[in-house]
């Protein structure tokens, strides 16, 4: 099995053993980014972070099933982004349907806050999301 983590462009190869000095080990050059998570070639998870305006940002995930494995490494690189953004963001923001409860634990254990219930929210105004925000240094 081969981990990798794909970020600007340029990929690296991880073992098991390895992944947390890997993780640690991807730089963040500006104020967006996105990084893939493959497995044995193929794309298992795609995160991200945008600007939305001036000390705001969006967070993004897109995590198939075959990641769950490597759940924790993805946490710990989630991590380590959001406290790098912290440093330019004073909020950061994602929203999350309201029937995904795997995905809501993460990012609650991500350290965000629940705010707001946005109804016919999703595409084409079906479904309703969770507006959910974390703030630098962890203050509401």
């Amino acid at each position: 099995m081969n981990l990798v983590i794909s970020s600007h462009g340029e990929e690296v190869s991880l073992m098991p053993s390895a992944l947390q000095a890997a993780v640690d080990a991807v730089p963040s050059h500006d104020l967006s980014f996105t990084r893939a998570l493959k497995l044995d070639g193929e794309v298992v998870a795609n995160v991200g972070i945008i600007e939305r305006w001036g000390g705001v940002a969006r967070v993004w995930a897109w995590i198939e099933p075959e990641a769950k494995a490597h759940a924790l490494s993805l946490t710990r690189l989630c991590k380590k982004e959001l406290l790098y953004f912290e440093r330019y963001f004073k909020r950061i923001e994602v929203e999350i349907p309201v029937d995904d409860a795997v995905g809501i634990a993460w990012i609650e254990v991500l350290g965000f806050h629940r705010e707001a219930k946005m109804k016919c929210y999703g595409l084409g105004g079906e479904g309703d999301y969770y507006l959910y925000a974390r703030f630098r240094n962890g203050s509401i």
